[in-house]
């Protein structure tokens, strides 16, 4: 099976067919603008869903994933500290994992 991949998009939001842009958050996360999805942007490696939602106290000066980042990268789970954890392979795990961290 292959990797999901992260294109800068909300992947929680891409679920409900929604596109939902991610903005730089104050502790240099990516936070959705929706649902308050956060990831972390190991470049050349991963994007690692947090298991915690960010507050929506987003960087003065917008910064957008979806024009910041350069390729795809493989979407992962959190594992603890901020470490890449397991790869997502399909639409079903990735729903697994984000209804385990749903507030």
């Amino acid at each position: 099976m292959a990797e999901l991949l992260w294109d800068g998009y909300c992947p929680e939001s891409r679920l409900q067919d929604k596109e939902v842009r991610m903005r730089l958050n104050t502790s240099d996360l990516f936070e959705s603008e929706a649902t308050g999805l956060q990831i972390r942007v190991i470049y050349g490696l991963r994007a690692v869903i947090l298991k915690e939602r960010g507050k929506g106290k987003f960087r003065s000066v917008p910064c957008y994933a979806h024009t910041e980042i350069t390729y795809l990268e493989a979407l992962c789970a959190e594992e603890d500290n901020l470490k890449a954890g397991k790869v997502f392979e399909s639409q079903e795990e990735l729903e697994a994992y984000l209804t385990q961290i749903k507030k």
